[in-house]
Parts: C-alpha cells; sequence; structure tokens
C-alpha cells in the first residue's frame, strides 16, 4: 500500500483521516504545521500528499510548492476552500467539502491498492 503524507493542523481530523487509512493498510505520517511538515518531509518518502491549505504557521500551497521543487509525488489538498488560489500551487487534484470529511475512499483503493 501507500506511504500517505497529511498535513491537517485539526488533530482530531488528522487522526481520524490517519486511522481510515491505516485502516485501509496504507502508512501515514501525519504533520500539524507547516514547519513540522519541511521537517518530516526530509526524512519521510511519500507516495501521496495530503494537504491541508491554511495553517496556523504557514500555508499548505506553499508546502506544496516545496514539493514541486523536488518531486512529482501526487498532492491532494483537502480544503472548505473553493478558491482560484488552489491552482497557484499546482496541486494534482483538490477535494473541496463544507465539513473537511470529505475522503474519495475509491481513489484511495484503485490507485494505491
Amino acid at each position: 500500500m501507500a506511504n500517505i503524507f497529511l498535513l491537517e493542523d485539526d488533530t482530531i481530523l488528522s487522526k481520524g483521516i490517519s486511522i481510515a487509512l491505516k485502516k485501509d493498510g496504507h502508512t501515514v505520517t501525519a504533520a500539524y504545521g507547516y514547519m513540522e511538515a519541511l521537517q518530516k518531509y526530509q526524512s519521510q518518502p511519500a507516495d501521496l500528499f495530503l494537504l491541508d491549505i491554511h495553517l496556523p504557521d504557514g500555508s499548505g500551497m506553499e508546502f506544496c510548492k516545496k514539493i514541486r521543487e523536488t518531486s512529482e509525488t501526487p498532492v491532494l489538498f483537502l480544503t472548505a476552500n473553493d478558491t482560484e488560489q488552489i491552482y497557484t500551487a499546482i496541486p494534482d487534484d483538490f477535494f473541496v467539502n463544507n465539513s473537511k470529511m470529505f475522503m474519495h475512499h475509491r481513489f484511495f483503493q484503485n490507485s494505491y491498492a
């Protein structure tokens, strides 16, 4: 299965997403802020990045730009925002949902089975 890097500052949401992904057999590296994500990114290989946009100490969009400097690993934004700003960070896709709990389960099953 996949090594998934999850950047989400809401600890409850992050733990819920992590549990669901681990239940499906994935390995999850969780970071709760921009600076923590930068540190973990240096040492943790990932097959997929799931990023929140708004973080207390930075931006998921800026983190995506950092990823794109050295990697073509798929990046998905999990966000409650539906703005054109998302496109400037060059993600592979994004999921918009008001509750931020939308996960496209079939994507993970089909892409990383």
